[in-house]
């Protein structure tokens, strides 16, 4: 049996809410040593979501961890909320 639509975007928003709450919680592990600087919290990011981390998705995951006012990004700063 072949998933129809409905079932495959569940998927995804499911794997995809599982992505940032990892993330989430690997930030909140690592604490005051968190990156502070874009360059080096777009790295850490990369490494958290894996080899297979394309760009699009590192920048889709920043974007939901901007919208859910986990951080925020000015400049080459990132601050934590």
């Amino acid at each position: 049996m072949i998933a129809g639509p409905r079932v495959m975007d569940s998927v995804a928003a499911s794997s995809e809410s599982k992505e940032i709450a990892r993330v989430k919680k690997g930030l909140s592990k690592i604490g005051d040593k968190r990156p502070e600087k874009l360059k080096s919290f777009l790295r850490h990011l990369e490494s958290m979501l894996g080899k297979s981390a394309t760009q699009a998705a590192v920048q889709s995951v920043v974007k939901k961890l901007e919208l859910a006012n986990i951080l925020q990004i000015s400049g080459e700063k990132v601050r934590y909320t």
